[in-house]
């Protein structure tokens, strides 16, 4: 076996497309190991604060969020942001990472910390040059929207997918399916409401878009129907 740095680097590489087929296939204990491995070779060639490092981290912790090991996920993304922001300081990358750290305190039930994650992403994202109207915003803006959803802040959750969608037109246009999945969204969240008039408006522009962009058969279509 080759010990040197540039044969560790090829190694690591090869692990994570191996693990992305472990993953396309839901074998996901097997794509664990192979980012695991992956992780240590880099560390074994580059040292522990290398970005591909935090990158590999991330990528494991969303194998691990798939297989439910949620408190495992957090520690995987915990290190990848040490490191992220060791390298660039507060930025988008960071942020996109806390976005992903919020989600996983948010699926464990500790909103208090995932909220305060979520506001510290958009935070990072508006000081970053995109501002306020940056598409990246849209991660975290439907985070705290449906976070705020789960415990039953609905007139914050709407303000969040109002201001998301905001986004997504300026970005987007107003027939995406970006535009589609907040919209069915706030359907939802009117529906929890009781809000069943309401909630009937925001499905039906939700399908209205989708039958333009995929036409009257496509499943996505269906299922807003069915609501």
């Amino acid at each position: 076996e080759d010990p040197s740095p540039s044969a560790k680097l090829k190694e690591a590489r090869t692990l994570v497309m191996i693990a992305l087929e472990y993953e396309k296939k839901y074998e996901y204990d097997s794509s664990e190991r192979c980012l695991e491995e992956s992780i240590a070779a880099l560390k074994s060639a580059l040292g522990t604060m290398y970005l591909d490092i935090a990158t590999v981290l991330v990528n494991l912790a969303r194998v691990k969020i798939a297989n439910h090991k949620y408190v495992a996920a957090s520690e995987c993304l915990e290190e990848a942001m040490h490191i992220q922001k060791s390298n660039l300081g507060d930025g988008e990358e960071v942020a996109n990472t806390l976005c992903v750290y919020a989600s996983c305190l948010k699926v464990c039930g500790d909103f208090e910390n995932a909220e305060t994650a979520y506001h510290g992403a958009m935070q990072m994202i508006k000081s970053s040059d995109g501002g306020r109207d940056s598409v990246s915003l849209v991660g975290p803006l439907l985070g705290m929207a449906d976070l705020m959803n789960i415990i039953g802040e609905y007139d914050e959750a709407s303000e969040y997918y109002v201001e998301c969608l905001e986004i997504q037109k300026i970005a987007f246009g107003k027939i995406h399916d970006s535009i589609a999945n907040t919209l069915y969204a706030m359907g939802l969240l009117k529906h929890n409401q009781r809000n069943f008039a309401r909630s009937v408006v925001f499905f039906k522009k939700s399908v209205d878009i989708r039958i333009k962009l995929h036409g009257e058969t496509h499943p996505s279509v269906g299922d807003t129907y069915n609501m």
